[in-house]
Order: structure tokens, then sequence, then C-alpha cells
């Protein structure tokens, strides 16, 4: 939906990916990225998923050339980050994990230094300004004081300011940490809305059900690393198995070696090749005497969890399945 009173937002016409060749990064010798490549077209929405500490806000922070890495470069629309500053951090908006509004001042003097910074004028800011603040379901709040919203509306606001303007490239990082369900909501609309728009989308997040309800690609970050790149839906189809997830009372006996075993307390996920509805019969079996002491068992269908499992051979219980 979009204002009848002004004009909807459009991406100016670029060219060029945003590139990152090679990119690592330590905080006291201890490797925070290590060798980073990703290539994000335009117009595509690329989701950097992976457990907290696997490096996506440092990956972001040195993208929008708050830091620079160790080794490697980044390239947003062919200015280099780290020597040509100015127009590659022109190109860009950022959102990031902490929200920053100005909390004295009204919401619409938010916006409208936030379009200041990115050169818009008179009758172009205002028109902006008005967008953004539809856009994001601020629009009846342009004269109030930041400070005064709710936490929801400030995280809006917080994005809006990086909306503005119609940035070529769009960097959020855990747009919706604390979010109400209204703002996520619209977050995952906006941002959508944006690389369909032609901008490059690149999007942070621990959550799997995000990934779930965006049409995006997937770049998974592990140990600073990226681990898995492509569609969510092809990376299910290549990497994902499913598997028997026990509850069980004792100790897991010896399984065989080619079976995938992940324990997280008393809960055992065993992760097999072969058909879904023999998987549990074989489980079982393997098990012996065991299986008496089995509390509970259902079968896991593939999934991102499976991918991540297969990928970095851990439990996908790192990431989070649900903002409840």
């Amino acid at each position: 939906q979009v204002n009848p009173h002004v004009c909807p937002f459009r991406v100016s016409t670029f060219c060029g990916s945003q590139d990152i060749s090679g990119v690592s990064k330590s905080y006291k010798g201890r490797p925070a990225l290590r060798d980073v490549t990703l290539s994000i077209a335009p117009g595509e929405l690329c989701v950097l998923l992976g457990p907290n500490g696997a490096g996506k806000t440092t990956l972001i922070s040195i993208i929008a050339g708050l830091q620079r890495p160790e080794s490697g470069s980044v390239s947003v629309r062919g200015h280099d980050v780290s020597r040509d500053t100015l127009p590659a951090r022109a190109a860009i908006g950022l959102a990031g994990q902490e929200t920053a509004v100005y909390p004295t001042l009204r919401v619409e003097q938010n916006l409208r230094v936030a379009g200041e910074l990115r050169g818009l004028r008179a009758a172009g800011l205002r028109r902006h300004t008005d967008q953004v603040a539809f856009d994001v379901g601020l629009d009846q709040h342009l004269g109030r004081r930041a400070g005064s919203l709710s936490g929801g509306e400030q995280r809006r606001l917080h994005l809006a300011q990086a909306l503005i303007g119609d940035p070529p490239v769009l960097l959020l990082d855990e747009p919706t940490v604390g979010s109400d369900l209204e703002t996520r909501g619209r977050v995952l609309r906006l941002v959508q809305e944006r690389a369909q728009a032609g901008s490059v989308v690149i999007y942070s997040t621990h959550h799997l059900e995000e990934v779930s309800e965006l049409d995006s690609t997937l770049a998974l970050l592990d140990g600073g690393r990226v681990v898995g790149r492509g569609r969510p839906a092809e990376l299910i189809a290549e990497l994902a198995r499913p598997s028997i997830e026990l509850g069980l009372t004792g100790t897991l006996p010896p399984l065989p070696d080619d079976w995938d075993v992940v324990t997280v307390g008393d809960l055992h996920r065993v992760t097999l090749a072969g058909p879904d509805d023999e998987l549990l019969g074989r489980v079982l079996q393997a098990l012996g005497p065991a299986a008496s002491r089995v509390r509970s068992a259902r079968v896991v269908t593939p999934g991102l969890e499976g991918v991540y499992l297969t990928l970095t051979g851990r439990s996908g219980d790192e990431l989070v399945t649900s903002h409840g």
C-alpha cells in the first residue's frame, strides 16, 4: 500500500553488485570473519543466517564502512568501501541492531536529519519523509517526540531512517529484535518491497522462521565462515536429511558410525539416509534393549535445521525457530 498523496519509492538506476571478497577480521587474536566471499546482485534479498557470534554483525559493519577488514575488500556500486568511502557510504542505508533515534526530536525531525544526510532537500525531502513515515506506520506520529514512542515504534523509526532516500544498498542487522508482531510484519514486507524495487538488501537474522517467510537467498554463517549459499529450498533439497529425535532415559548406546548423532541434554537427534517411513524402525532396532528407555520419538522432516546440522555438525538449536 502506498500513500496516495506522495510518490512511491523507486530505487535509482544503478549498476554493479555488492561484492565481498576474501574478507577476514579478528578481535584480540580471535577470528570473527574468515575469508568471507559473497556477491549479491541488485534486486536480491540475501539473508545472513547464523547463531549469535557467527560474524553477521561484524560483516555488516565492514560492508557499511564502520570497520576495516584485516584482509579482503568490499565493493559497493563499484566503489571500494575502504578507499572510496564517501561514495560507497552514500549508497548505503543501515539499520543496526541497536535502536538509534534522537529521543528529544520529533519523528519528522529524525527523518529529516536522516534525509538531509542522504542529500535530500526541500520538496524531495518532504516527499521522502512522508513516504517512509507512511511505509512504517508512523505517518500519524510525525509530531511526537521519538522518546515518547513505544519500543516497537522506535524500531520502525530506526528502520525508516535507513529507508529514506531509497538507498540502492540496504543493510539490516537483526531488524526485528525485540519487535512486536506488527513491527515485525511491516519490516518483512518492506524489505521484500525494496528488493523487488531493485535494491541490494542484506538482512541478518538468527530466526529460521523469518527465512521461510522471505523470498530470499541465504548465506549461512558459522564461526565467521560462509558455510552455505543459495536458495533455502535448494539447500534443503541438497543437504538436509530426515532425522529421528529421541527422548531417552539414561545413556544412548553406540549406533552405526555413519549415523549423525547430536545430543542436547536427554534429547538425541539421529540423522541417517533412507525413506522417512523406515527411519524410526531402524533406529529402534539399533537401540536394542535400550529401546525400552525411549520416552518420546518423532520424525523431523528436512528443513534449514537439517542444513545447519549437515554443514556444521551441530544442532540447529543454536538458531531460533520462534519469536514467541
